[in-house]
């Protein structure tokens, strides 16, 4: 059965950019964006119903943890055959076998079966032949997240390396941060189509406040779908207030906010923690706390009454979009009786180009003397 135009679903749709030699370029995006499809036309997995996909160069691709390896053989046979499904010759795996060998940190388990392997020695092996190819073109989906800090960390110092030899670069990644770090060049992709291309820094900004967006409108659609839900007590909104206590959703670092949660109650409850938890645009908490944390003791409250909750906050916060979300739970941790995903999103803007999430609010001396003890 052929799908008609109407009912077909395109992957992506009227994509249209080009690399230059030794530039590195992200792709960043939600799931189901097209990130993937587009790294497999690339690398020539996938073939393009429309249009075509124009390379020049040695390509490698590192699309798939384990892609190209054979489980029931030794870590050694599958540098040799992952090698030559990349192109390698076996003189030139040969040559490059120890360099790889040490890059992925197998030695003890090179002659081991990779079916024995962890997700990470896995990940490890495959980026390490991936890397030794010496590419012209290189690309990476999403593969590092598997590695652990330390691994992640000297891939980057890799892949900085490949820039600096003229490797043209394509990588997909959700690391944020990791992206600002190496790509000059980042793309946003939504439903197969580039919505933004340009600075890193302000691809990253753009693409945080189509999350926040879109958790907000997921947030209120299921609150809508268990308002038939009998709730004890009920989290209505959250205000943000500048320091002069005048609603506003743009901050600056250092800035003084206040959240205010309005809560509704339908039950008598006492002894409870009213909580906010602050996250960036992809959901990973930078900051909670809640009252009892906070040394404030809850009274008792009745079927019918209304409280306001404020936090005071410090927006030592670098350039993003965040969001907040609150809970109301008993004193025991022993339930929630309202748990929001978020409620509300915000910006923080700031005057210098720092990098990461939180400001630390740093001080620098430089201390100058003749002794030599240090």
């Amino acid at each position: 059965m052929q799908l008609s135009e109407e009912n077909s679903f395109w992957a992506l749709n009227d994509i249209s950019f080009k690399i230059k030699q030794g530039e590195t370029l992200g792709i960043i995006g939600a799931n189901g964006a097209g990130k993937s499809t587009l790294l497999k036309i690339l690398a020539r997995v996938t073939k393009p119903t429309k249009g075509r996909a124009v390379i020049e160069g040695k390509m490698s691709s590192l699309l798939e943890v384990g892609i190209g390896f054979h489980p029931e053989l030794t870590g050694r046979e599958n540098v040799y055959l992952n090698g030559s499904i990349l192109g390698m010759r076996k003189a030139e795996v040969a040559r490059k076998f120890d360099d790889i060998i040490a890059f992925a940190e197998i030695e003890k388990f090179v002659d081991t079966p990779v079916k024995r392997f962890s997700s990470g020695m896995y990940v490890r092996l495959a980026f390490a032949v991936a890397a030794h190819l010496d590419p012209d073109i290189l690309v990476i989906d999403e593969v590092l997240a598997v590695g652990d800090i330390e691994y992640q960390a000297k891939c980057l110092q890799k892949m900085e390396g490949f820039s600096q030899k003229g490797v043209t670069v394509v990588i997909v990644s959700h690391n944020l941060t990791m992206m600002q770090s190496l790509c000059p060049q980042t793309m946003v992709l939504d439903h197969g189509q580039i919505q933004f291309l340009g600075p890193t820094k302000d691809a990253v900004v753009y693409y945080q406040k189509y999350m926040a967006q879109h958790l907000m409108e997921v947030t209120h659609k299921n609150q809508q779908k268990d308002v038939h839900i009998k709730r004890k007590a009920e989290i209505l909104h959250i205000d943000l207030l500048n320091e002069n206590r005048k609603p506003a959703m743009r901050f600056t670092t250092g800035d003084i906010a206040f959240a205010v949660l309005k809560i509704q109650f339908y039950e008598t409850l006492d002894n409870l923690r009213f909580a906010i938890i602050v996250k960036t645009a992809d959901g990973s908490p930078v900051f909670d706390t809640d009252s009892v944390q906070l040394g404030v003791k809850s009274g008792q409250y009745f079927e019918g009454n209304r409280v306001k909750v404020e936090f005071m906050l410090k927006m030592n916060l670098l350039k993003g979009v965040y969001s907040i979300s609150a809970h109301i739970k008993p004193i025991d941790f022993s339930c929630y009786y309202h748990f929001t995903e978020t409620i509300t999103s915000f910006e923080v803007t700031e005057s210098y180009s720092w990098q990461g999430v939180a400001h630390l609010e740093p001080q620098v001396r430089i201390l100058e003397g003749n002794d030599s003890t240090g």
